[in-house]
């Protein structure tokens, strides 16, 4: 059974998602907390369906409600699955059919219909039961002269002719209602909460009801039954949980006419049944992937397996490993909400939708696959992953992982006004360099790939970037280029803010085995750099600049600096590692002199006091 498109209207934060094209294989539904995925689920879950009408900010206060909630699907089913629940209905079926189709020749006819690979229908579904938009439902029954019904035989093998009503009239067939009974045995919804499944009545049973509440019989037949996939099984679950090193189902040791599910935590070799504990005692996720599992194992034929937000009840490396199982077992059509970036780049999926909440109610977008991959390739040009930037509302990206670190601390010190849920990034790698440093004209080139890709990537708010030796007229074309978004910081690097003396000397003197057994005084260090701090290695392709005039802390390669600085100092034994040890001297000046770093402060501020004048109402 395949499920080929799903539209919700009037239901919860959903007004009309529209058609929501599905695959087999994997269809991913993302989007923020609150954003609508869940109730998209709820939508095909295929319980009982609650009028919970859709309410809207456009809808005038007091306006009268369509208490109305529908659900449409296109569905395909596999035709001898669908004659085998045919057969198994305690039920006449009702079709439409041409004239002359009477006693052997109707079920000749009727037979005939199965010759086919798929049956394909369009439901709707409603909270007052189901009915289909199309008569007769089933395409192939063409021109309806008179209306048969068929009963199956008392040995569920074939079909009688049990008589017929007539002329065909809308309204008379149940073949639609047959299969949206199919389609909701053959639809397994799991949520993150606690399944109740660790016991259930003893029975033989191959298939597991959609709520898994036969699951501990279900398990058990398939134990006696066929002890390979059993075992199979048993290897999957301990490859999501390796401290499970066995599973088994047994009657109840209280009552003998229930089958308990037990879980072992120890090698079932060592014959020590008292390390065996019930289902019921363990983790909120491992009834859910035992469940999914049985789904996925035991049924050849496709089933469509519903998994909402698998990273709220699972560990993101025991979802990566379930999400692996399911690749292997690709005849299943899987439909997964989520808003882990895990769950996206480790299923590939076929279908991608995110749901974005808007004032009107929550709005469903295909994301193309094309894009998804444009996306993620971009994202790895500038050394990120869609993890990095999934969820953030903007991004401030800038030169590299400590300004990633340091920055947030300014702003924080600094009590910065930054836009919620705004996420500094760093640009770490580069595939055009200059020089060993980023091209800014090639990050802008990324971004712009990036921000005409997709909704997933969120827009920056600016590329800040170090001054290096750049000229004022790079720097302008770079800007007006990229219509401002392209900043440089006010000095030439990052390091330049934090040439404080005293600071290196605390940060030498805490962080480098040398200098702990040996401490720095500050005047060694204010020596050294009024000694070296002058000399041309240190002013590539610019004029050098004494140390103690204004302009030396702004003009200086800082980094190549400190780097000398420290080996020197340390006599070869030590280096300065860029990342570490600049956030500790950036923790030291922001609590013992601020100041220092003020220029940078006012630098940020700047960004995103420009942002916010420029997203605001006056400005558009």
């Amino acid at each position: 059974m395949l499920i080929h498109s799903l539209q919700v209207k009037n239901y919860k934060s959903h007004r009309d998602t529209g058609p929501i094209d599905l695959c087999s294989g994997f269809n991913v539904v993302i989007g923020q907390n609150n954003s609508g995925k869940t109730a998209l689920l709820e939508a095909i879950s295929f319980g009982p369906l609650v009028e919970h009408p859709y309410v809207g900010v456009e809808q005038p206060r007091g306006h009268v409600l369509d208490p109305h909630c529908a659900v449409c699907l296109d569905l395909e089913i596999e035709v001898s699955e669908f004659r085998t629940h045919l057969l198994s209905q305690a039920q006449d079926i009702i079709v439409p059919a041409p004239t002359g189709a009477l006693g052997a020749q109707a079920i000749e006819w009727f037979e005939s219909l199965f010759a086919s690979q798929k049956f394909c229908f369009n439901l709707v579904r409603r909270a007052n039961g189901w009915s289909s938009p199309r008569y007769p439902s089933l395409e192939r029954l063409s021109n309806p002269a008179n209306t048969l019904i068929i009963r199956p035989a008392p040995d569920k093998q074939t079909f009688d002719f049990a008589g017929q009503r007539g002329s065909a009239q809308v309204g008379d067939e149940n073949l639609y209602h047959l299969a949206a009974t199919f389609l909701t045995q053959s639809v397994y919804v799991f949520r993150a909460e606690r399944l109740n499944v660790g016991t259930s009545r003893a029975q033989s049973t191959m298939v597991l009801k959609p709520d898994a509440s036969n699951l501990a019989a279900a398990l058990w037949t398939l134990q006696g039954r066929n002890p390979a996939k059993f075992r199979r099984l048993e290897q999957n679950l301990r490859k999501v949980f390796p401290s499970l090193y066995g599973v088994s189902a047994a009657p109840s040791s209280i009552n003998n006419d229930m089958v308990d599910i037990r879980l072992w935590s120890a090698d079932q070799a060592n014959e020590r049944e008292d390390l065996a504990f019930n289902l019921s005692d363990c983790g909120t996720g491992v009834g859910q992937v035992l469940a999914i599992l049985f789904v996925v194992l035991t049924f050849d034929t496709p089933r469509t397996i519903v998994i909402d937000e698998p990273n709220s009840f699972l560990h993101p490396g025991a979802v990566k490993k379930l999400i692996s199982i399911l690749k292997d077992n690709d005849q299943h059509q899987y439909i997964i909400s989520t808003h882990s970036p895990d769950v996206i780049g480790s299923s590939d999926p076929a279908t991608l939708h995110l749901i974005q909440w808007t004032p009107s109610g929550s709005n469903v977008k295909k994301i193309d696959r094309q894009e998804f991959g444009t996306t993620r390739l971009a994202l790895l040009e500038v050394g990120a992953a869609l993890s990095d930037v999934f969820g953030a509302d903007a991004i401030l990206w800038v030169e590299g992982p400590t300004e990633e670190r340091c920055f947030p601390k300014i702003i924080e010190r600094f009590k910065i006004d930054v836009p919620a849920g705004t996420t500094v990034l760093a640009v770490r790698n580069v595939g055009d360099l200059e020089g060993g440093r980023p091209s800014a004209r090639s990050l802008w080139a990324i971004y712009n790939r990036l921000s005409g890709a997709t909704a997933l990537t969120p827009p920056a708010i600016a590329f800040s970037l170090d001054r290096e030796t750049r000229n004022q007229t790079e720097m302008d074309d770079l800007k007006k280029e990229s219509k401002g978004l392209v900043r440089f910081i006010p000095r030439r690097t990052y390091e330049n803010y934090l040439l404080n003396p005293n600071a290196i000397a605390a940060m030498l003197n805490s962080e480098l085995p040398t200098f702990q057994s040996n401490p720095l005084e500050y005047d060694c260090v204010s020596a050294w750099i009024s000694e070296h701090g002058s000399e041309k290695k240190y002013f590539k392709n610019v004029t050098p600049i004494a140390s103690n005039q204004p302009d030396w802390v702004c003009t200086v390669d800082a980094p190549k600096l400190l780097q000398a600085l420290v080996s020197e100092l340390s006599g070869a034994k030590e280096e300065y590692n860029k990342i570490r040890h600049s956030i500790a001297l950036t923790d030291w000046i922001l609590a013992n002199a601020p100041d220092d770093l003020s220029g940078l402060a006012d630098y940020l501020r700047e960004i995103f006091d420009s942002k916010k004048s420029a997203s605001s109402p006056a400005a558009s």
